[in-house]
């Protein structure tokens, strides 16, 4: 056996290397921008996810009106959004 080769694994000769898989179709493939259900972000019912940042202030704020109006955060932002479409002539529909 000469050095730069390996010795076959105990129990037999080496196996030879298993082929790759070959990649998805192109019509399979999901391209950029994608809006399918499977991409994260996308609720069961359809509804897209956004991420909202805020400052810490504006954070602590939304929270005491939250426990003040006794919902949670999203109803409220939900409402605002609405509010901005209404004020922008566009129907309330978020």
């Amino acid at each position: 056996m000469s050095a730069d080769r390996k010795p076959p694994p105990p129990g037999g000769e080496e196996q030879p290397a298993l082929p790759l898989p070959d990649p998805a179709p192109k019509s399979k493939r999901r391209r950029v921008g994608d809006n399918t259900r499977h991409r994260r972000g996308i609720a069961a019912d359809g509804r897209i996810g956004q991420t909202l940042r805020l400052h810490p202030e504006a954070w602590e704020q939304l929270k005491i009106l939250t426990a003040k109006e006794r919902v949670n955060a999203h109803d409220l932002l939900v409402e605002a959004v609405n509010d901005l479409f209404v004020k922008h002539g566009y129907p309330p529909i978020a």
